[in-house]
């Protein structure tokens, strides 16, 4: 959120597209309920145009700030469901903080997770997928546990995971999936990528987000993230 305030004009635009993204997979799935993944502030949301729409709309997040449960307190077309979408895994890490994780225990907690199945006419991933891994990769990374190879294969099956767990014919994921890192004058002098997987589904639009443009995500170059929008 502070990210937010400080880079308004490089957001609006990205969080617009955001926006209209799923008003237009709204309309086309002629959805009545609706789930987002990743609501957080709703930022990216065009909660109004859901609702009246006529849609219910059930928000899911690990946390929800709670002016955003204080707005719809009693309205019965939002609801909330608190969740890790991870499957756990940041519990899981967090409970063994004490003892030495292996890389085997992590890959396996990982491949035999439950996740969640969602029922809504439109699931939407919003802003979600390159983010899942940071918590618990950084966490990782600090304590020194891993080489970063195992790092960017947990990585992955996270990420793989979550597309896995996403609906077929009913699925609207937006993500960044690379960083752009740009200098002062404004050259290119490379790129990451965020997402590690494969993305199915048919791209609907593609768009730059002015991420950070006071060089303080990635100190001396600017930061713009490739967004893709993917339906399946």
């Amino acid at each position: 959120m502070r990210r937010y305030i400080s880079e308004q004009q490089g957001w609006i635009a990205h969080l617009e597209n955001s926006r209209q993204i799923i008003i237009e997979s709204l309309l086309r799935q002629k959805a009545k309920t609706v789930r987002i993944l990743g609501s957080g502030n709703l930022l990216d949301v065009p909660v109004d145009e859901i609702l009246q729409h006529g849609s219910t709309l059930l928000l899911t997040d690990i946390i929800h700030p709670p002016q955003v449960v204080n707005r719809f307190y009693g309205a019965s077309s939002v609801s909330f469901e608190t969740v890790d979408l991870t499957g756990g895994l940041v519990d899981f890490i967090a409970q063994r903080h004490a003892r030495k994780l292996t890389f085997f225990e992590l890959e396996n907690f990982i491949r035999n997770i439950t996740l969640p199945t969602f029922d809504e006419d439109l699931v939407v991933s919003l802003n979600l997928l390159s983010q899942l891994n940071d918590i618990p990769i950084a966490y990782l990374r600090h304590k020194g546990k891993l080489s970063n190879e195992q790092l960017h294969e947990l990585s992955e099956q996270i990420q793989q995971r979550h597309v896995d767990q996403l609906p077929v014919g009913r699925t609207l994921l937006v993500s960044d999936y690379e960083e752009e890192y740009y200098d002062e004058d404004g050259n290119l002098v490379g790129a990451n990528p965020t997402v590690f997987v494969r993305i199915p589904g048919c791209t609907i639009r593609e768009w730059s987000w002015q991420f950070d443009t006071q060089m303080t995500y990635h100190e001396d170059f600017k930061t713009v993230l490739r967004v893709t929008a993917r339906q399946w």
